[in-house]
């Protein structure tokens, strides 16, 4: 991550990224509040973990822990780990990141594809009734059923 501050910049490692997000987030708490392992809990690691990125300098390996730090810190995590962030064009990969099983997200791709293609050829808004039902439909082919409002 590179901070640029008027006439400088700063690159920041994984390791310093992590444990100034701690630092800030440790502002306003007190006592056991405060902790790092409460730190920790919060994003959804253990403590152990957190103490291993901030006190050994270990990264992040693993997709699940990197979806948990984006959900908290946002895609600014992709760039301190020096990642590629995902293309918000791509819907797969928007998913996957978002922490989806590439299982529900295959499904939920392959049932908007389907529905998609039927209320294009039959000319259909998607927001009347008839769209609803085959949206429905489409979905319940891949096990899936959509809530009402």
């Amino acid at each position: 991550m590179v901070d640029i501050c008027y006439n400088s910049f700063v690159v920041m490692n994984w390791r310093e990224f992590i444990t100034q997000k701690y630092l800030d987030w440790r502002q306003d708490k007190r006592g056991k509040k405060g902790s790092a392992a409460q730190f920790a809990r919060e994003i959804g690691i253990s403590p152990q973990l957190l103490s291993a990125w901030m006190n050994k300098g270990q990264t992040v390996t693993d997709q699940e822990n990197i979806n948990k730090l984006v959900n908290t810190f946002g895609f600014v995590v992709y760039d301190v780990l020096g990642l590629r962030r995902p293309d918000a064009d791509d819907p797969r990969a928007v998913l996957l990141a978002a922490g989806l099983p590439s299982e529900f997200v295959d499904e939920v791709l392959a049932a908007r594809d389907e529905y998609s293609e039927e209320l294009a050829r039959r000319g259909i808004d998607t927001d009347s009734p008839e769209a609803w039902e085959i949206i429905n439909s489409a979905l319940a082919r891949h096990g899936l059923r959509m809530m009402d409002k």
